[in-house]
């Protein structure tokens, strides 16, 4: 089943285009712009600054290349970058609550931290009719009613070392060949990983576990023996696959299509998990900037987070870290590319994504999952 949570209709949209240094009103007084946005079009926000945090790095800086630029120039607004994980900056907003937070909008929050932070009252209930560009989104974009719209979809598979498979004589795999011994090792992710979470209740759909009863799901896995290694942080899981030290592993479409990219012997495979007689190749989990609850900026976090969901701030991040986007516009402009086409979805309607109801469930029951998994890998 996927998210049935729609895209709003446009309405108008409302931003302040005063100079107030410190962003104090929210006053609706322009109209945010649909597609591109130009300094004739966009909202006004000279002598304000808005806080932004994102996981640090090589994304932080793609942020910078394209959001940073397009929306400072148009706006006359300025950024203060806050390089900074997404627990991070969960923690420091649920800890501060009462006072004014430490960060405005964080761009890459992801589920469950989501909804973490939706339960401990830390988000802005974000409304779509505000932002014009999220208008087109598919449902799937969204982890829930409230919450805001994800740049691209964070899509996991089985990325296989291709010449592990070929000089076995194995075609490529899916979810359900990986149990074939032959396949001499399997890179698993384990609850340290944010990509457990995905994966865990996917397959407990797929053999049509409870989410009360995880024993069915960890009696399979347990079927693999020996011949699963486990990881926590994505690089691990590339370094398993790129050397062939783990032969497949169940691992992030991004991160796969981009070792791919490179050069390196690897290959993105589906999961093909049937679930309610449909047959999904990949999971599907959104990542979605979310804006703190009592921000001052309010009005520029919506022209933000607008200005973001652009071909002109997209592409930077979508060229380089090969992921599909959720704007339509920028899917189409993309698709052809022979860079990064071919590695794009362009049908989510084939992609599992636990509806909200189902992945808020699992994450009051994650403890018994994870005591579970402790004493049969433990």
């Amino acid at each position: 089943m996927v998210s049935v949570f729609a895209a709003a209709t446009l309405v108008v949209a409302a931003c302040s285009t005063g100079d107030e240094a410190e962003g104090t009103a929210d006053s609706p007084s322009c109209t945010l712009p649909k597609g591109e946005v130009t300094a004739d079009n966009q909202c006004k926000f000279a002598g304000r600054t808005i806080t932004v945090a994102a996981s640090p790095g090589s994304l932080t800086d793609l942020y910078k290349q394209g959001l940073g630029q397009l929306f400072e120039q148009t706006t006359g607004g300025r950024i203060n970058w806050v390089g900074q994980a997404p627990d991070a900056v969960l923690t420091q907003l649920i800890a501060g609550q009462g006072q004014a937070p430490t960060v405005d909008v964080d761009l890459d929050m992801y589920v469950p931290a989501v909804y973490q932070g939706e339960e401990a009252g830390v988000w802005e209930t974000f409304d779509r009719s505000r932002v014009p560009n999220a208008q087109d989104l598919p449902p799937q974009a969204f982890a829930g009613e409230g919450r805001g719209p994800a740049t691209w979809f964070n899509l996991t598979g089985v990325c296989y070392n291709t010449d592990r498979f070929t000089s076995a004589g194995l075609a490529a795999p899916t979810w359900d060949s990986l149990f074939d011994p032959k396949v001499r090792s399997i890179g698993f992710p384990q609850p340290t990983s944010t990509r457990w979470n995905l994966t865990m209740v996917s397959l407990a759909a797929y053999y049509g576990a409870g989410l009360d009863d995880p024993k069915p799901v960890i009696d399979k896995l347990k079927q693999l023996g020996d011949r699963l290694t486990f990881y926590s942080a994505t690089s691990e899981a590339d370094q398993l696959v790129q050397s062939g030290d783990a032969w497949a592993v169940i691992h992030a479409d991004g991160r796969c299509n981009g070792l791919t990219k490179s050069g390196a012997p690897v290959k993105l495979a589906p999961m093909n998990l049937n679930i309610e007689g449909r047959t999904y190749a990949l999971m599907l989990s959104p990542t979605s900037p979310e804006i703190a609850k009592g921000t001052k900026n309010l009005d520029m976090a919506y022209a933000l987070v607008n200005t973001l969901l652009t071909e002109s701030a997209l592409t930077p991040l979508i060229t380089t870290l090969v992921y599909t986007p959720t704007v339509p516009a920028v899917l189409e402009a993309l698709k052809d590319d022979t860079a990064v086409g071919p590695f794009l979805q362009t049908d989510v309607s084939a992609l599992y994504s636990p509806d909200t109801a189902t992945f808020r469930e699992f994450m009051t029951k994650r403890q018994t999952w994870v005591d579970a998994w402790n004493r049969a890998f433990q």
